[in-house]
């Protein structure tokens, strides 16, 4: 079986059911997106309206003041609150949520079935990007510290309104104890390493090979993405080793120059961090690479500066998780090599 093919490629042992029943975004509508309490595997379609996805748009022609036709112009407007979230050209055909949803369910019937669960969704924007993730097997999960510190491995799909992207498919991975979410090999998707671009249009079962191939690879993406957080974790540093990492690598001044008031607030944040961030408590955690990797993913998750509203931030910094967090691709280059 698929399932069972997946689950060979990456030795990992199961987890617990147990996942985390929120998640630190908020859409700009001040709407909390909350992850479903998991009590069987739900389909994309049951879990929009749990996450705040059960709305559609529309597609309007826009007029001058004087009011002539803009040609070749139309507004995508969400039939909800009447909001316009952004501007399209004529050939562009929205596709609905609930459609997004339908499609993902038939794409993961047949052999995929079981695979994926609908866990969270969201939206940026006020609407203009939609997105859901989905659990995957727990023989997929990586489990350190003598089974204290698990993450669990999901698929995300993002999707816009707007017209700006397609339908995009990717790993990411979840520490349960402090939620810190990792696009996990995000720079290299974007050169389609370890994500997919799916067609909304386009023969199903096309579509379902494709997936199927894009999920073997990632699980192979998932296996490398383990055998750093092992290596991580069995990596020792000194008090003042760890420091000079965050310091001089992680957060390096620009070059002939000292670090700016920000930059040193940033790298007191992190040292904290380390100390006494989520999940350090766990035996064995703090004096690791690992400890270090995800104390500056906690940085980038829940305390890197943004600007707005708290709902924006909260926003704005989940978005950055999903487009690609810089600042923990770094720390995670960087330790591996010290």
């Amino acid at each position: 079986m698929f399932m069972q093919e997946i689950s060979d490629d990456v030795a990992i042992m199961p987890v617990s059911r147990s996942v985390p029943r929120s998640i630190d975004v908020v859409t700009r509508e001040a709407k909390p997106v909350t992850a479903l309490a998991r009590r069987a595997p739900m389909s994309f379609t049951e879990g929009l309206a749990g996450v705040g996805l059960d709305w559609t748009v529309s597609k309007e022609t826009v007029h001058h003041s004087d009011g002539s036709l803009v040609p070749d112009c139309y507004s995508v407007r969400r039939n909800d609150n009447k909001r316009s979230i952004g501007t399209v050209g004529n050939r562009y055909k929205p596709v609905q949520n609930f459609e997004l949803a339908r499609d993902l369910d038939e794409l993961f019937a047949g052999e995929l079935s079981g695979v994926l669960s609908f866990e969270r969704g969201g939206s940026f924007g006020g609407g203009a990007r939609v997105y859901m993730q989905a659990r995957m097997p727990d023989a997929l999960a990586l489990r350190l510290f003598r089974g204290e510190d698990t993450s669990l491995p999901y698929l995300c799909f993002t999707d816009s309104k707007d017209g700006s992207t397609g339908l995009r498919m990717f790993p990411t991975s979840v520490r349960i104890v402090c939620r810190n979410t990792y696009a996990m090999a995000i720079r290299q998707a974007k050169n389609n390493a370890n994500a997919v671009n799916l067609r909304h249009s386009g023969d199903l079962g096309e579509k379902r090979k494709a997936a199927i191939a894009a999920i073997r690879g990632m699980a192979q993406g998932v296996k490398e993405f383990h055998d750093a957080m092992h290596v991580l974790a069995d990596k020792k540093l000194r008090a003042e080793r760890i420091a000079e990492l965050v310091a001089s690598e992680i957060l390096p001044p620009e070059e002939g120059k000292e670090h700016t008031k920000p930059a040193k607030r940033k790298i007191e944040t992190i040292m904290e961090l380390i100390e006494n961030g989520n999940g350090s408590e766990i035996y064995g955690v703090r004096g690791t690479a690992y400890g270090v990797f995800q104390a500056v993913t906690e940085f980038s998750n829940h305390y890197s500066p943004v600007r707005g509203s708290l709902a924006e931030a909260s926003e704005v910094r989940f978005e950055r998780v999903l487009e690609g967090d810089a600042l923990s691709d770094r720390a995670l280059k960087v330790l591996l090599a010290a």
